[in-house]
């Protein structure tokens, strides 16, 4: 096992995002790690077929050139027919070769990922200990069973071991490999936020878990945040920025500011050492935690962006979906960063069991009433392994759809009792009242870091309009070239509740 292979699917979209595939650049950092302080040859290699939009037949090549002896693919939820396609692929071409699975889709739908009979293994929630010692037990030709934190068949039966702790001192990890990728590519692809101050990019997490119980949300990495220290994540950067020219940090943490006082010493850290980077936050921050002190610091450490998760402007959702945002707190706290000069987006859901319409107006009229720059509002997905799931079940709302149904930006269904046309006529209309504001376009033109990026903007902005116009089909994403995914099998067309 010195050879091995990491892939990152492409599921291909129109209104299409990538980002660094940071999970695998983390598990790679430590097997290697692990491989030299046991003197074992070990090389690595990853694929990520992202920025290059590229499908499973285009990986043969370099798989035939490198010869892996072990490949493992990580991927999300939503990329379970591409993950599905991938695997076909290569298991056509070696049929011995050992697959593994990681990532959030086996983590939480684990059914699912094992229904693929070309996937060996799965490993479930965090990587590094785990595929680690999976990879030694099949160099060594142990027992799987002896593994914690994988799935896997054998004679036709399932087998799951026991959970694995999850990694306390994350400051005891390496830093992710980034030598293993071109930064290159991720600087002229699409990235999760469309207004950027600089190209050269990468995105940075600093903790893992979440404490908070958001019903719509996955839990990969467990409910207690865990933290590295500001020492250690203003190194990272320091390397990033001095070694590979980046300009910019996207945060991807699910909480990054839930210690505040280690947030503030971030920014602290980052001003005294002279180290001049832009920030941004295409989510990941609690904006009811904020306050101006670390307002003023992540301005001057370079912050230009912040996504705020609202999510509902309805009290009761608040409660329903186990958020409890402190909506007005959050209000002021935006309008506070707006006066900073910060470019402020907003994240916004509805489609919740049990929502009516009135609670809908409730969350457009907040959004209408802040001093967002953006918003995006999306239509609630119910995934495997969320609570939100299992509360649709309860109710009797049919919520079984194969995962690659998941869209935000315009399913054909929703949860709610209101008519689903209504709930996308009610997007659309909001987007035309928010983006009519003339005070808002104002601050847009005055905060917006580059003026030609308006232009792209606006582009993504109609189409996201037009989408909710457009009738869809069943199960089909706003798709280009989407592969048949002909080794997938067949699955019934499920009626989902309130379709349109």
């Amino acid at each position: 096992m010195s050879r091995l292979l990491l892939i990152k699917p492409y599921r291909p979209e129109r209104l299409f995002v990538t980002s660094p595939p940071l999970g695998l650049l983390a598990v790679a950092a430590y097997l290697r790690e692990q491989a030299q302080r046991r003197g074992q040859p070990l090389t690595i290699r990853i694929l990520d077929l992202n920025p290059g939009r590229r499908l499973p037949v285009d990986v043969l090549p370099e798989v035939r050139e490198f010869q892996p002896d072990v490949i493992g693919i990580s991927a999300l939820s939503c990329e379970a027919d591409a993950v599905h396609a991938l695997t076909a692929t290569l298991k056509r071409e070696w049929p011995s070769l050992p697959l593994v699975l990681g990532g959030p889709f086996p983590s939480h739908d684990t059914e699912e990922a094992l229904r693929d009979q070309n996937v060996d293994f799965l490993v479930l929630a965090e990587g590094e200990l785990t595929f680690d010692e999976l990879l030694t037990t099949l160099r060594e030709g142990g027992d799987p069973a002896t593994v914690a934190g994988i799935a896997y068949r054998r004679e036709g039966r399932t087998f799951i071991t026991p959970e694995r702790p999850f990694i306390q001192d994350l400051d005891s990890l390496p830093m992710p490999a980034y030598d293993l990728i071109d930064f290159r590519k991720y600087f002229n692809v699409p990235r999760h936020t469309r207004i950027f101050a600089h190209q050269q990019y990468m995105t940075v997490v600093s903790t893992r878990g979440c404490p908070y119980k958001c019903v719509y949300c996955h839990v990969t990495m467990g409910k207690k945040t865990r933290f590295r220290s500001a020492e250690k994540v203003v190194e990272e950067v320091e390397y990033l920025v001095k070694h590979h020219g980046v300009r910019e940090i996207q945060w991807s943490d699910d909480i990054w500011n839930l210690n505040r006082a280690r947030s503030k010493k971030i920014c602290d850290l980052l001003i005294e050492r002279g180290i001049r980077v832009a920030m941004a936050f295409p989510n990941g921050v609690r904006g009811d935690l904020i306050d101006d002190e670390l307002l003023d610091k992540l301005k001057a450490a370079g912050c230009y962006h912040i996504t705020f998760a609202p999510e509902t402007g309805s009290p009761r959702m608040q409660k329903f979906i186990e958020k409890n945002v402190k909506l007005d707190v959050l209000m002021d706290v935006i309008r506070r960063a707006s006066e900073r000069g910060i470019w402020c987006h907003g994240f916004f859901m509805v489609g919740f069991p049990t929502e009516t319409l009135e609670e809908m107006r409730m969350t457009f009229d907040y959004a209408l009433r802040s001093r967002l720059n953006t918003a995006s509002f999306f239509i609630v997905n119910a995934h495997k392994g969320t609570k939100l799931y299992e509360m649709a079940g309860f109710l009797g709302l049919n919520v079984d759809y194969r995962p690659s149904a998941h869209n935000y930006m315009s399913p054909d269904f929703q949860l709610s009792r209101v008519p689903t046309d209504r709930v996308r006529r009610m997007i659309r209309n909001t987007y035309f009242r928010f983006f009519s504001s003339p005070r808002r376009l104002v601050r847009i033109m005055r905060t917006v870091p580059h003026k030609r990026q308006l232009l792209e903007f606006a582009r993504e902005l109609l189409y996201r309009i037009v989408e909710q116009i457009r009738q869809r089909r069943v199960d089909i994403y706003q798709a280009e070239g989407v592969p048949a995914f002909e080794a997938i099998p067949k699955l019934e067309r499920v009626e989902h509740f309130n379709r349109l």
